[in-house]
């Protein structure tokens, strides 16, 4: 800690707590377990707290919410005076005062190696890590199995881990994905015979890169051949999604672009809508993925996912906190546009292909499968007071 977050800490130290406002803060702005569990308490404590977002972003985007820069005096101020501050990743330990409940809510389980799992971390990152972790007074798990994987990416002691399930997984079994996902687009999906959502993993990350970033095409495939694979999507009449991480977007929006049959989704077609990839999750048949926890979190539909490890042996040298990838990733794997089309065709001649293997790690991942994941999240932060 420096010297300046020192002093913040006192300061925030001495001014009076009010128990009926609680911060929300994630990255990207009004997204992820944050937003799930804002919308829960906007819905079932309607004004009984004050609810109140913590954004990077433009004001414009936040019309009817109670907003305020992260950044300056005025966003101390709020975060100083709040009694609760809920985040999607590591914000704030530094300046949070032990009479202050901080919550890390995260952004996902861990199938990919980070802190202590993550080979290129160092010793004095790891420190950093850990002390940042310890600060926080609930973190969340899925399972006994993810929070013992948290135990090892971070130091954080297991009892301090608590199983409640994500609140962002509630959408899988409350929202109305279909028609979210039309209100997103602008059209009505129900017009396609399938929906099929690509989410590659997050890969440029600071100063590296982790694998090999997709630059020819979306899956990385030498055999790749765009015009087939639109045939395939017309005559079938899918609708193919890619949500990239936003951090991304930029890379690859100039690279592709939409059609009748192809969508990106980007973060702010979702920020203009007050919507998020959890608002439209459960509209999608088929998932498609390398190593996105996310697919984590799909299990719990039970439908198909098949999984793109193109870059694993480089991919690798980060390191997993699952292994091996072939047990943990439970649908075929393909490297090649031609077992892209092979597989696809398997899924629909078998609506049960690899769902024995879907079963299996849905049971040690995700040990609620119920819609009240936020429920459980708030009434243990109420019993941090």
């Amino acid at each position: 800690m420096n010297i300046s977050s020192y002093l913040l800490r006192l300061v925030n130290r001495v001014i009076p707590k009010d128990e009926s406002r609680i911060v929300f803060s994630s990255q990207p702005d009004f997204t992820d377990n944050p937003k799930a569990l804002f919308e829960y308490l906007s819905k079932e404590y309607n004004g009984t707290y004050k609810l109140i977002w913590a954004i990077s972003g433009d004001f414009n985007h936040y019309e009817g919410l109670d907003v305020f820069s992260r950044h300056g005096l005025k966003g101390l101020l709020e975060i100083f005076r709040s009694k609760f501050i809920i985040t999607s990743h590591n914000d704030f330990e530094d300046i949070c005062s032990s009479n202050q409940v901080l919550v890390n809510l995260w952004h996902g389980m861990p199938l990919k190696g980070m802190g202590y799992l993550d080979n290129f971390v160092d010793e004095k990152q790891l420190k950093d890590i850990k002390k940042g972790w310890e600060v926080d007074d609930v973190v969340i798990a899925t399972s006994p199995l993810m929070k013992l994987a948290f135990t090892a990416c971070v130091g954080r002691n297991p009892r301090k881990i608590y199983v409640t399930g994500q609140p962002r997984n509630d959408k899988l079994f409350l929202e109305n994905g279909q028609m979210n996902l039309s209100e997103l687009l602008g059209f009505d999906v129900s017009k396609y015979n399938k929906i099929i959502l690509y989410c590659p993993t997050y890969r440029v990350w600071h100063d590296r890169i982790d694998g090999n970033p997709k630059n020819e095409d979306i899956f990385d495939f030498e055999d790749f051949d765009e015009s087939k694979f639109m045939k395939y999507l017309i005559d079938n009449d899918i609708l193919f999604l890619l949500k990239l991480h936003p951090a991304e977007e930029k890379l690859y929006l100039s690279k592709f672009k939409s059609n009748e049959n192809i969508r990106i989704l980007t973060s702010e077609m979702f920020l203009s809508k007050f919507l998020d990839l959890y608002d439209i999750l459960n509209s999608v048949d088929m998932l498609i993925t390398d190593y996105s926890s996310v697919y984590f979190d799909f299990l719990l539909l039970d439908r198909p996912i098949l999984f793109t490890p193109t870059d694993i042996q480089e991919y690798s040298r980060r390191g997993f906190a699952l292994e091996p990838y072939d047990f943990w990733a439970p649908g075929p794997k393909v490297c090649s546009q031609s077992k892209l089309m092979e597989e696809l065709e398997k899924f629909n001649d078998n609506p049960n292909y690899y769902q024995k293997e879907r079963n299996t790690i849905n049971e040690l991942v995700n040990i609620h499968k119920d819609g009240n994941s936020s429920k459980r999240v708030w009434n243990l932060i109420k019993k941090m007071v």
